[in-house]
């Protein structure tokens, strides 16, 4: 048989790098948001009390 998938990787498995680059992304995304959030109020120049729904 040929070299398996992800071989270049060592002895990591296919699933586990799958999931660490999940992990990474969840990670980057959720940091994002808790930089974005707090400036779009700024921006805005609306309190937050004044931006929510209820």
């Amino acid at each position: 048989m040929g070299p398996r998938p992800f071989q270049q990787f060592g002895q990591h498995s296919s699933g586990e790098i799958v999931w660490q680059i999940f992990a990474f992304n969840l990670i980057v995304k959720y940091a994002i948001s808790l930089i974005s959030i707090p400036l779009i109020y700024l921006r805005s120049g609306r309190k937050r009390t004044e931006a929510t729904l209820f």
